[in-house]
This record gives structure tokens, sequence and C-alpha cells, in this order.
């Protein structure tokens, strides 16, 4: 038995609580924090089963939970058991000029790409998550801003923890590697383009990541392409305004 459990020792504290908890959150998201378990689960036991803004609540569900799994969670435990704060795991400023230069070269590639692709019916679909947040401007743009906290949470887990957490030990391309993993599979179930640009963007926004040696540059591109995403199927869609 003691043989057995020795498998289960972790090489040292900081790489044993990141990989752990970079296989249990996910699950938890996946099954827990999306909007079909708030509407099946949640609102019923609230009193909010039925109720005509259930669309836009589940979506802030949505965003919570990643905002209290990815982020909070990972956060508290790093505190707490590592004893160390967030700077630890590319909470910095870092290179600014590099990582403004290439933000901003970024979206302007990827701007017309998002805008051709959200002329496919997949993504239309898909995006925006809460329709209802579209029909009124001012409630489409708190809507947009609530985003922020589904992206804060992702970046920490991914970008922050695992990345940086896991650098030292696995170097950079190991490091690089093991947040593309999750990453990658909760997108699963997304339109088909969406999976080949979170592949692409896993490795890509890695190593970007790691030159500026901060998650905030990351952080920001992919907030960015997330609002120009919904912004561009509810404009082709013609959801705006309806």
């Amino acid at each position: 038995m003691k043989e057995y459990l020795s498998h289960l020792k972790a090489p040292d504290r900081r790489t044993g609580l990141i990989l752990v908890l970079s296989a249990i959150l996910p699950v938890l998201y996946v099954y827990n924090g999306i909007p079909s378990f708030y509407l099946g689960t949640v609102a019923p036991a609230l009193g909010l089963d039925g109720n005509p803004m259930a669309d836009m609540y589940a979506q802030w569900y949505r965003f919570g939970s990643v905002f209290l799994l990815f982020c909070l969670v990972p956060i508290i435990a790093g505190k707490a058991v590592l004893k160390e704060g967030p700077g630890r795991f590319g909470f910095a400023v870092g290179d600014w000029k590099t990582g403004l230069k290439v933000l901003a070269i970024a979206l302007v590639v990827a701007a017309p790409f998002l805008y051709m692709s959200a002329g496919q019916a997949d993504f239309q679909a898909e995006y925006p998550l809460s329709k209802l947040a579209v029909r009124e401007p001012g409630r489409f743009a708190f809507y947009e801003f609530t985003y922020v906290f589904y992206y804060i949470g992702w970046e920490t887990l991914f970008r922050g923890y695992m990345l940086f957490g896991l650098k030292d030990r696995y170097g950079s391309f190991g490091a690089i590697m093991f947040q593309a993993f999750p990453s990658i599979l909760v997108h699963i179930g997304k339109p088909v383009g969406e999976i080949w640009g979170a592949v692409a963007a896993a490795f890509l926004l890695g190593a970007f990541a790691l030159r500026t040696r901060s998650v905030l540059y990351v952080f920001l591109f992919h907030y960015a392409i997330g609002v120009l995403m919904d912004v561009f199927c509810a404009f082709r869609g013609g959801l705006l305004g309806g």
C-alpha cells in the first residue's frame, strides 16, 4: 500500500497544488458552473425558474462560477498553502512596451477574421451567449462589462497559476503544454472554428504571457476578442435593437 501511495506524491508542494486544482476546477465548472446547471438546479432552488430574465441570469451565473473557481480559489489556495501572492503567478505589469505593441497588432489582425466568422450560422447561434442581453443597448453594454469576470477567471487559472506556476519545474514548453490541455478541452462543443482557434491560442497566448512576464496583456486580448465576437455576431445576425 505504501508503495502504491508513493506514486501519488507530488514532486513539490507548488506543483502538487497546481496540478490537482487544474484537474478538479475545470470539472467543477463543466458540471456545476454552466447555464444548464443554473437553469435546472440553482434557479428552481432560488424560486427563479421561469423568470423572463433567466437567459441572462444563467450567463451571469457562468461568469461568476468561472471567476470563483478559476480565480478566487487558486488565489486563496496559493496564499494559504504556498504563502505566495498573485505576483508570483504573472500578476504584474511585466514588459508593458512589448505587451501593448503585440496586443494592438494582434487585435488588428484578428478583427477581420472575427467579423468573417461572425457571419457563420454556428457562431451566430453561439454568440452572444445571452440573446436577451442584446435587446437593449444599455443592457448589452452592461452585460459585456460583466463578461470581464469570465476572462479574469480563465486567465488566472490557465495562463496565471498553471503557466507561471509550473514553468520552473517543467520549463516554458512544458508549462505551455500543461495549460493548453484543459483550456482546449473546455472548448469542446463550441463552433469548430473556435476549437481550432483555441488550440492556436493556447500555445501563442502562453508564449505571449511568458514573453511579457505577465497575464495582463493576454487577458486584455482574450477579453477584447470575446466582446468583438459578441458585437459582430449581434450586428451580422440582426439582433441589435431587436
